[in-house]
Protein backbone atom coordinates (compact mmCIF):
# COMPACT_ATOMS: atom_id res chain seq x y z
CA UNK A 1 0.00 0.00 0.00
CA UNK A 2 1.00 3.61 -0.71
CA UNK A 3 2.59 5.54 1.94
CA UNK A 4 1.12 9.41 2.70
CA UNK A 5 3.18 11.76 1.58
CA UNK A 6 5.75 13.18 3.94
CA UNK A 7 4.34 16.71 4.19
CA UNK A 8 0.97 14.93 5.87
CA UNK A 9 1.16 15.12 9.73
CA UNK A 10 -0.25 13.52 12.65
CA UNK A 11 -2.73 15.54 14.05
CA UNK A 12 -4.80 14.56 16.73
CA UNK A 13 -7.14 11.80 16.32
CA UNK A 14 -11.22 12.14 16.56
CA UNK A 15 -13.24 9.50 18.17
CA UNK A 16 -15.53 8.31 16.04
CA UNK A 17 -17.23 4.64 17.63
CA UNK A 18 -16.15 1.99 20.10
CA UNK A 19 -15.64 -1.41 18.83
CA UNK A 20 -15.63 -3.42 22.48
CA UNK A 21 -13.57 -1.69 24.18
CA UNK A 22 -11.68 -0.49 20.94
CA UNK A 23 -11.59 3.30 20.73
CA UNK A 24 -11.70 3.77 16.68
CA UNK A 25 -10.67 6.72 15.44
CA UNK A 26 -9.22 8.82 12.28
CA UNK A 27 -7.07 11.65 11.65
CA UNK A 28 -5.13 12.50 8.41
CA UNK A 29 -3.47 9.11 8.13
CA UNK A 30 -6.59 7.49 8.20
CA UNK A 31 -8.55 9.79 6.34
CA UNK A 32 -5.82 9.15 3.62
CA UNK A 33 -6.26 5.29 4.01
CA UNK A 34 -10.10 5.97 3.63
CA UNK A 35 -10.34 7.58 0.34
CA UNK A 36 -6.85 4.81 -1.14
CA UNK A 37 -9.57 1.82 0.09
CA UNK A 38 -12.58 3.55 -1.22
CA UNK A 39 -10.98 3.86 -4.72
CA UNK A 40 -12.69 1.51 -7.29
CA UNK A 41 -9.50 2.87 -9.33
CA UNK A 42 -6.72 1.60 -7.04
CA UNK A 43 -4.99 -1.92 -6.16
CA UNK A 44 -5.73 -0.83 -2.45
CA UNK A 45 -9.48 -1.01 -2.92
CA UNK A 46 -9.43 -4.62 -4.65
CA UNK A 47 -7.13 -5.48 -1.62
CA UNK A 48 -9.96 -4.67 0.68
CA UNK A 49 -12.86 -6.00 -1.80
CA UNK A 50 -10.96 -9.35 -1.66
CA UNK A 51 -10.72 -9.01 2.22
CA UNK A 52 -14.35 -8.07 3.05
CA UNK A 53 -15.38 -10.87 0.37
CA UNK A 54 -12.99 -13.67 2.39
CA UNK A 55 -14.48 -12.25 5.52
CA UNK A 56 -18.57 -12.83 4.18
CA UNK A 57 -17.13 -16.45 3.73
CA UNK A 58 -15.37 -16.68 7.05
CA UNK A 59 -16.91 -14.43 9.73
CA UNK A 60 -19.28 -17.27 11.09
CA UNK A 61 -16.31 -19.25 12.01
CA UNK A 62 -13.67 -16.03 12.83
CA UNK A 63 -15.93 -14.01 15.26
CA UNK A 64 -17.13 -16.94 17.34
CA UNK A 65 -13.15 -17.57 18.06
CA UNK A 66 -12.74 -13.58 18.85
CA UNK A 67 -15.88 -13.26 21.24
CA UNK A 68 -14.59 -16.64 22.68
CA UNK A 69 -11.42 -15.17 23.82
CA UNK A 70 -12.85 -11.93 24.82
CA UNK A 71 -11.53 -9.32 22.18
CA UNK A 72 -13.15 -6.57 19.89
CA UNK A 73 -14.64 -8.56 16.40
CA UNK A 74 -13.35 -5.31 14.45
CA UNK A 75 -10.01 -7.16 14.96
CA UNK A 76 -10.33 -9.02 11.66
CA UNK A 77 -9.37 -5.72 10.03
CA UNK A 78 -5.65 -6.68 10.94
CA UNK A 79 -6.22 -10.15 8.97
CA UNK A 80 -8.07 -8.23 6.32
CA UNK A 81 -4.93 -6.00 6.12
CA UNK A 82 -2.36 -8.57 6.38
CA UNK A 83 -3.07 -11.10 4.10
CA UNK A 84 -7.14 -9.76 2.36
CA UNK A 85 -8.39 -12.67 5.01
CA UNK A 86 -6.58 -15.38 2.76
CA UNK A 87 -5.32 -18.53 3.82
CA UNK A 88 -2.86 -19.13 0.51
CA UNK A 89 -1.52 -15.52 1.63
CA UNK A 90 2.19 -15.83 1.82
CA UNK A 91 4.97 -12.77 1.83
CA UNK A 92 8.66 -12.02 0.44
CA UNK A 93 9.51 -12.42 4.77
CA UNK A 94 7.96 -16.08 4.62
CA UNK A 95 4.61 -15.01 7.07
CA UNK A 96 2.23 -17.07 5.92
CA UNK A 97 -1.84 -17.65 5.98
CA UNK A 98 -4.83 -14.97 6.89
CA UNK A 99 -2.74 -14.02 10.06
CA UNK A 100 0.59 -13.71 8.09
CA UNK A 101 2.35 -16.16 11.00
CA UNK A 102 6.66 -16.67 10.42
CA UNK A 103 7.09 -20.27 11.38
CA UNK A 104 9.46 -18.72 14.39
CA UNK A 105 6.06 -17.12 15.93
CA UNK A 106 4.04 -19.86 14.94
CA UNK A 107 5.75 -22.10 17.70
CA UNK A 108 6.54 -19.36 19.92
CA UNK A 109 6.09 -20.92 23.73
CA UNK A 110 3.80 -17.67 24.91
CA UNK A 111 1.66 -19.47 22.60
CA UNK A 112 1.15 -22.61 24.50
CA UNK A 113 -1.86 -24.54 23.45
CA UNK A 114 -1.98 -22.40 20.48
CA UNK A 115 1.16 -23.49 19.04
CA UNK A 116 0.81 -24.09 15.57
CA UNK A 117 2.29 -27.13 14.18
CA UNK A 118 4.55 -26.41 10.88
CA UNK A 119 6.08 -29.39 9.22
CA UNK A 120 6.52 -31.36 5.93
CA UNK A 121 2.91 -32.59 5.74
CA UNK A 122 1.02 -29.45 7.49
CA UNK A 123 1.23 -25.89 7.80
CA UNK A 124 -1.45 -24.58 10.60
CA UNK A 125 -1.11 -21.00 9.59
CA UNK A 126 -2.62 -21.49 6.86
CA UNK A 127 -5.82 -23.45 9.08
CA UNK A 128 -8.62 -20.72 9.52
CA UNK A 129 -9.65 -22.00 12.96
CA UNK A 130 -5.98 -22.77 14.09
CA UNK A 131 -4.57 -19.50 13.22
CA UNK A 132 -7.69 -17.51 14.32
CA UNK A 133 -6.94 -19.22 17.83
CA UNK A 134 -2.96 -18.23 17.82
CA UNK A 135 -3.84 -14.82 16.76
CA UNK A 136 -6.13 -14.15 19.57
CA UNK A 137 -3.94 -15.66 22.11
CA UNK A 138 -1.07 -13.40 20.59
CA UNK A 139 -3.42 -10.28 20.32
CA UNK A 140 -4.23 -10.70 24.14
CA UNK A 141 -1.04 -11.24 25.05
CA UNK A 142 0.05 -7.94 23.85
CA UNK A 143 -3.24 -5.95 25.05
CA UNK A 144 -2.76 -7.43 28.39
CA UNK A 145 0.56 -5.90 28.63
CA UNK A 146 0.03 -2.82 27.20
CA UNK A 147 -3.99 -2.41 27.88
CA UNK A 148 -3.88 -0.35 24.83
CA UNK A 149 -5.16 -2.21 21.71
CA UNK A 150 -3.23 0.02 19.08
CA UNK A 151 -0.12 -0.56 21.07
CA UNK A 152 -1.35 -4.03 20.79
CA UNK A 153 -1.59 -4.12 17.36
CA UNK A 154 1.83 -2.22 16.86
CA UNK A 155 3.83 -4.53 18.72
CA UNK A 156 2.00 -7.37 16.82
CA UNK A 157 3.51 -6.21 13.30
CA UNK A 158 6.77 -4.60 14.93
CA UNK A 159 7.60 -6.69 17.75
CA UNK A 160 7.49 -6.66 21.37
CA UNK A 161 10.97 -5.87 22.32
CA UNK A 162 11.15 -3.01 19.83
CA UNK A 163 8.06 -1.72 20.49
CA UNK A 164 9.27 -1.70 24.36
CA UNK A 165 12.38 -0.13 23.10
CA UNK A 166 10.51 3.32 21.60
CA UNK A 167 8.04 3.22 24.71
CA UNK A 168 11.18 3.53 27.09
CA UNK A 169 13.28 5.93 24.27
CA UNK A 170 10.29 8.24 24.19
CA UNK A 171 8.51 8.49 27.44
CA UNK A 172 5.29 7.85 26.13
CA UNK A 173 2.94 4.73 25.67
CA UNK A 174 0.69 6.64 23.30
CA UNK A 175 0.71 5.17 19.61
CA UNK A 176 0.17 8.25 17.94
CA UNK A 177 2.49 10.34 19.81
CA UNK A 178 5.26 7.51 19.36
CA UNK A 179 4.22 7.46 15.47
CA UNK A 180 4.79 11.46 15.51
CA UNK A 181 8.26 10.97 17.29
CA UNK A 182 9.29 8.46 15.42
CA UNK A 183 8.22 10.73 11.68
CA UNK A 184 10.37 13.63 13.44
CA UNK A 185 13.40 11.55 14.31
CA UNK A 186 13.82 9.67 10.94
CA UNK A 187 15.57 6.71 11.65
CA UNK A 188 15.03 6.31 15.03
CA UNK A 189 11.50 4.69 16.60
CA UNK A 190 8.74 2.59 14.74
CA UNK A 191 9.42 2.43 11.01
CA UNK A 192 7.03 3.41 8.09
CA UNK A 193 5.36 0.11 7.93
CA UNK A 194 4.19 0.40 11.46
CA UNK A 195 3.60 4.03 11.46
CA UNK A 196 0.94 3.19 8.74
CA UNK A 197 0.12 -0.12 10.51
CA UNK A 198 -2.69 1.59 12.43
CA UNK A 199 -4.23 3.86 10.44
CA UNK A 200 -4.69 1.22 7.66
CA UNK A 201 -6.30 -1.17 10.39
CA UNK A 202 -8.19 1.94 11.61
CA UNK A 203 -9.61 2.65 7.86
CA UNK A 204 -10.96 -0.60 7.21
CA UNK A 205 -12.56 -0.61 10.56
CA UNK A 206 -14.37 2.40 9.67
CA UNK A 207 -15.39 1.10 6.37
CA UNK A 208 -16.72 -2.44 7.54
CA UNK A 209 -19.03 -0.24 10.76
CA UNK A 210 -20.67 1.28 7.17
CA UNK A 211 -19.58 -0.56 3.79
CA UNK A 212 -21.92 1.19 1.53
CA UNK A 213 -20.79 4.39 2.42
CA UNK A 214 -16.91 3.67 0.98
CA UNK A 215 -17.83 2.06 -2.06
CA UNK A 216 -18.03 -2.00 -0.51
CA UNK A 217 -20.30 -4.81 0.35
CA UNK A 218 -20.28 -7.73 3.57
CA UNK A 219 -22.43 -10.13 1.96
CA UNK A 220 -23.80 -12.93 4.65
CA UNK A 221 -23.26 -16.78 3.53
CA UNK A 222 -21.27 -19.58 4.75
CA UNK A 223 -19.58 -21.24 1.80
CA UNK A 224 -17.32 -23.77 4.14
CA UNK A 225 -18.25 -26.93 6.63
CA UNK A 226 -16.05 -28.81 8.50
CA UNK A 227 -15.28 -32.45 8.46
CA UNK A 228 -13.13 -34.31 11.34
CA UNK A 229 -11.01 -36.76 9.56
CA UNK A 230 -11.79 -40.57 10.86
CA UNK A 231 -8.94 -43.57 10.83
CA UNK A 232 -8.84 -45.16 7.02
CA UNK A 233 -9.97 -41.67 5.64
CA UNK A 234 -8.08 -39.95 2.65
CA UNK A 235 -9.14 -36.86 0.54
CA UNK A 236 -10.48 -38.45 -2.48
CA UNK A 237 -12.77 -40.41 0.03
CA UNK A 238 -14.26 -37.48 1.33
CA UNK A 239 -14.56 -35.97 -1.67
CA UNK A 240 -16.98 -39.00 -2.43
CA UNK A 241 -18.73 -38.77 0.46
CA UNK A 242 -19.38 -34.71 0.32
CA UNK A 243 -19.94 -35.62 -3.57
CA UNK A 244 -17.33 -32.78 -4.61
CA UNK A 245 -14.40 -32.66 -6.96
CA UNK A 246 -11.32 -33.91 -4.99
CA UNK A 247 -9.13 -31.27 -6.89
CA UNK A 248 -11.60 -28.46 -5.42
CA UNK A 249 -10.82 -29.96 -1.95
CA UNK A 250 -7.12 -30.16 -2.14
CA UNK A 251 -7.26 -25.87 -2.84
CA UNK A 252 -9.66 -25.64 -0.02
CA UNK A 253 -7.60 -27.15 2.03
CA UNK A 254 -4.10 -25.36 1.28
CA UNK A 255 -2.67 -26.59 5.21
CA UNK A 256 -2.20 -29.83 3.95
CA UNK A 257 1.06 -30.01 2.34
CA UNK A 258 1.00 -33.72 1.83
CA UNK A 259 -2.46 -34.71 0.59
CA UNK A 260 -1.62 -38.37 0.69
CA UNK A 261 -1.05 -38.35 4.26
CA UNK A 262 -4.29 -36.88 6.35
CA UNK A 263 -4.99 -37.81 10.35
CA UNK A 264 -7.46 -38.78 12.49
CA UNK A 265 -8.78 -35.85 14.28
CA UNK A 266 -7.24 -33.17 11.43
CA UNK A 267 -10.03 -30.74 10.55
CA UNK A 268 -10.72 -30.42 6.31
CA UNK A 269 -12.75 -27.65 5.19
CA UNK A 270 -15.17 -28.60 3.03
CA UNK A 271 -16.39 -26.43 0.38
CA UNK A 272 -19.83 -25.05 -0.90
CA UNK A 273 -20.71 -26.49 -4.26
CA UNK A 274 -24.19 -24.30 -4.51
Amino acid sequence: YPSPPDTLMFNDPEFLFDSDGLHVSQNNHVKYYLKLFSDRNKDSYNNIRMGLDNYSKYKHIIEPIIQEFGLPKSLVALAILESSLNPMAGSSKGAVGPWQFLESTAEEKRLRSYKLKVNRYIDERRDIIKSTHAACKYLKYHYNKYDDWYLAMAAYNYGQKKTDDWIKIFGTNDFWELAKKSKENGKYGFPPETRNYIPKILAIMIIMDDPDKYNHTIQDFRTVAFYQVQKGDSLSLIAQKYNINVNELKKANSKIKNINKIYPNQIVEIPNQS
